[in-house]
């Protein structure tokens, strides 16, 4: 069987699949976003993911040990939260829908020399860089939403890429370097599909 989950902005879904696609059972759980009085901020709890996830897969019949056959996650974004080297958010994640990033992503598409929004991953990066130092220097990985859910069940660290034409979308090392950004901060890519680790 696969668990698949998926982490949408107020809503977690798990399913529990057969190998033909099959649908054996569904759960879902409400998730939050935090509230702001800047019209253009909006944030989530990383942990609330989590927790999101733990609550709906109780509700789910699991197989015994050994009959789990793959874990898929997928979710919002771009969504970005910084996590520290023991894997806990230092910060709320900036979700897709959060456009503070303007200058950022101003910089960074002058940069890329192509046009990248305010709600990309890296702008929000560079505005935890530009903006929250503190957190910055603090942060061993950047991770998306889905990417940090991977993390929590399996301890690696990536990006998930839809199709490799979508790197310009996200980083690479020289850019990040030219951002004065460390580029071990930022998870190597996986194309959908592509095995991560093992919960």
């Amino acid at each position: 069987m696969i668990l698949a989950v998926d982490v949408g902005t107020t809503l977690l879904k798990a399913g529990l699949f057969m190998p033909d696609g099959s649908l054996v059972a569904r759960a879902e759980a409400p998730l939050a976003l935090e509230s702001h009085a800047d019209p253009l901020w909006h944030e989530s709890d990383a942990r609330a993911w989590i927790r999101a996830l733990a609550a709906a897969v109780r509700e789910l019949p699991l197989p015994a040990a050994g009959g789990l056959d793959a874990v898929v996650a997928s979710g919002n974004g771009p969504t970005l939260v910084p996590v520290d080297p023991a894997g806990q958010p230092l910060a709320p994640a900036l979700t897709w829908m959060d456009r503070r990033c303007v200058e950022e992503a101003r910089i960074v598409s002058g940069k890329r020399g192509t046009p990248i929004d305010p709600t990309f991953s890296l702008p929000k990066a560079l505005w935890f860089f530009r903006n929250r130092p503190a957190i910055y220097a603090k942060a061993a990985r950047f991770y998306g939403c889905p990417e940090y859910v991977a993390m929590v069940l399996c301890g690696e660290a990536a990006t998930f890429l839809p199709t490799p034409e979508y790197t310009r979308y996200y980083w690479d090392e020289p850019l990040v370097r030219d951002l004065g950004m460390d580029p071990a901060k930022f998870p190597g890519f996986l194309l959908s599909g592509e095995v991560m680790g093992r919960v």
